[in-house]
């Protein structure tokens, strides 16, 4: 979220899905929902959240999805050491 909200001031960050509801199984992937971004095309905003995070050491990899039907940002970031969780 502070990556996020580093890029974007006004943005807010939610957690949702199996997370949120506490149904999630080990391995997981995190399920996050971005409001107040910027107004603009889909495409533009995950490209500059893709650039974005893509600076940062934790970041181990992205995928832009801008033009599914939800589009989304598939990212993998390393926490505590060597873990990796999915986030998209």
């Amino acid at each position: 979220a502070r990556h996020v909200r580093a890029l974007w001031p006004m943005a807010e960050v939610h957690v949702y899905g199996s997370t949120a509801t506490g149904l999630c199984m080990p391995g997981s992937d995190v399920d996050l929902a971005i409001a107040n971004a910027p107004l603009a095309p889909a495409p533009q905003l995950l490209h500059a959240l893709d650039v974005w995070l893509s600076q940062h050491a934790e970041v181990r990899g992205t995928q832009a999805l801008p033009h599914a039907q939800v589009p989304i940002l598939k990212v993998r970031i390393a926490v505590a050491g060597a873990h990796v969780v999915d986030a998209d």
